[in-house]
Order: structure tokens, then sequence, then C-alpha cells
């Protein structure tokens, strides 16, 4: 809810990560390059290239097949763009 209330678009969460303080700090260290002011990073190539890796992941977790994550993926940037 607080993440909406600071961006005035439709938003979607495509995954959610188990971890601390660590986990993020690796993140946001990886995605430097595209970050913008807080938890917001520009949609670049890395950006897609990790959601891609983590929501296929998350999705094999879930019994989805790569193609249908992929399509899910797909269709709901489309929608935010």
């Amino acid at each position: 809810k607080s993440l909406r209330t600071a961006n005035p678009d439709r938003m979607h969460v495509l995954v959610q990560l188990p971890g601390g303080v660590q986990l993020e700090k690796e993140l946001h260290d990886y995605l430097r390059e595209d970050h913008l002011n807080g938890e917001w990073f520009r949609v670049g190539p890395r950006v897609i290239a990790l959601l891609f890796l983590l929501v296929r992941e998350a999705g094999a977790k879930q019994g989805m097949q790569a193609e249908a994550v992929t399509r899910l993926l797909m269709t709901t940037m489309e929608a935010s763009s």
C-alpha cells in the first residue's frame, strides 16, 4: 500500500523475495545504474533481465511452465506501459 501512495501509476507485484538487509543491499548494488530514488528503479535491461529470472523461478516453484510465466510477465509489462 505504501508503494502505491508513492506512485500515481497502476502497479503490479510480479514477485516477492524472501530475504533481509543483505539481499536488498546486493540488489541495490546490482541495479545501481538504474536507481532513481529510494526503492525506485528505471526499467532498463538489467531490471528486465532480473525480473524475468525472478518471475520464472517463482513460477517454476508454483508449477507454472516457463512459457506461461513469460506470457504473464509480457502481458503485465505491456499493460503498464
